[in-house]
């Protein structure tokens, strides 16, 4: 409710507002994902030197770091990376300089990425 009435008496955001007043503050409330994942902190300009840091609820603080570093790739992924560096052979074809190393690494990206899905349809779980 203050962050609210201070935004609206600086005509500002609360939300950016409270971004912009962080680097005054002396205690700031968050959700740990927010420490944990470095593209978050970076985004959010949290620079944790020489700070006390307390998490509540620490048992959780395994699952956050798991999902921060972790990602999906599906084969349609990888299918579709195919089709963008296509594309991309495609451009560097139709321009009048000499892309020929850069093609030469787009394809050889392409055929391991080929593989890759090859592999990943043989690939039996045993559970």
């Amino acid at each position: 409710e203050d962050l609210i009435k201070l935004g609206n008496y600086h005509k500002s955001c609360p939300y950016y507002l409270s971004r912009e007043l962080q680097h005054y503050a002396d205690i700031i409330f968050c959700p740990y994902n927010y420490l944990i994942d470095y593209k978050i902190r970076r985004s959010l300009r949290i620079d944790l030197t020489d700070s006390i840091v307390i998490f509540d609820e620490a048992h959780n603080v395994e699952s956050v770091c798991e999902e921060s570093t972790s990602f999906n790739l599906t084969t349609i992924d990888l299918k579709n990376s195919i089709n963008e560096i296509d594309s991309i052979i495609k451009k560097i074809d139709k321009k009048s300089f000499n892309g020929q190393s850069e093609k030469e690494e787009l394809t050889l990206l392409k055929t391991t990425i080929t593989k890759l899905i090859a592999c990943l349809k043989n690939l039996v779980i045993r559970g």
